[in-house]
């Protein structure tokens, strides 16, 4: 969010934003990335910060947004460089559910009847669940295909299952969907900003919220913010629909902004 940190710049902070691999200036193949790749990357960030003169290297942060986030926990689990994180719509629950908890709400706000969902519900974990086999490529890209065209009673795959099938065969998905941001936060032991918006479909709030209280973490330094209006990218929004972020005037909510630079102020001291 370039007007974050821009506003952070003006708070007294020094900001660094890079591109992501692969994209802009950045150079690496990104169709071959996964999370594990873009923490490495996040990594070496927290590395080159802590050589610049103008930095207090004894107050680096990270922040990060949604997939960011579960970078931002990878990073301060491993890197003793890092002296708080925070979370902006970030995932707490392992990616296979997650997504199954994304695909729900998607469908939800798209106005699907209830039994609709929940068959969408069993038919994602079906896939997931071959997805998490230690196979080969190969193999389970078979098995995918056995299961849509089951799930399509039967018949050949429609250009929409088609379309459903390719990305999941890709590298960074079949890493994500392993990844349990858990295993990461319960190493983590520096102070936590944790947000979330209580209109975002993609990392929805309520569940994540829960399982991020139910963790047993080894720091007592947590800040849970939920704010009720705000979809994804926290904007306020009416539904929380992904049209909408590209409708909305509003490019980033100013009392998270401001509740945030409270915050890194504090532990900035």
């Amino acid at each position: 969010f370039k007007v974050l940190a821009d506003h952070l710049s003006k708070n007294g902070f020094a900001v660094l934003r890079y591109d992501d691999r692969g994209i802009g200036g950045s150079k690496g193949e990104v169709n071959l990335a996964t999370t594990i790749n873009f923490a490495s990357d996040a990594n070496a960030a927290v590395d080159f910060m802590s050589t610049q003169q103008m930095v207090r290297t004894d107050k680096i942060g990270v922040i990060g947004h949604s997939e960011g986030a579960l970078i931002a926990d990878m990073v301060a689990a491993e890197n003793d460089k890092v002296n708080y994180i925070a979370l902006l719509s970030g995932p707490i629950l392992k990616g296979d559910s997650l997504l199954i908890l994304q695909s729900y709400a998607l469908g939800k706000v798209a106005g699907l009847a209830e039994p609709a969902l929940e068959v969408n519900k069993r038919n994602n974990r079906k896939l997931y669940d071959i997805l998490l086999r230690d196979e080969p490529p190969k193999v389970l890209a078979e098995s995918l295909e056995t299961e849509l065209i089951r799930q399509n009673n039967g018949n050949a795959l429609t250009a929409d299952m088609k379309i459903k099938l390719s990305p999941m065969l890709i590298p960074w998905f079949k890493t994500f969907i392993r990844i349990d941001p858990a295993y990461y936060l319960k190493q983590v032991k520096v102070p936590i900003f944790a947000s979330f918006g209580g209109k975002d479909i993609q990392v929805p709030a309520n569940e994540n919220i829960y399982a991020l209280q139910r963790l047993h973490l080894n720091t007592t330094d947590v800040t849970i913010k939920n704010y009720p209006n705000l979809n994804h990218l926290f904007q306020n929004a009416q539904t929380g629909k992904i049209e909408e972020y590209f409708e909305n005037p509003e490019s980033f909510n100013v009392q998270l902004m401001n509740d945030l630079t409270n915050w890194l102020k504090l532990k900035a001291k």
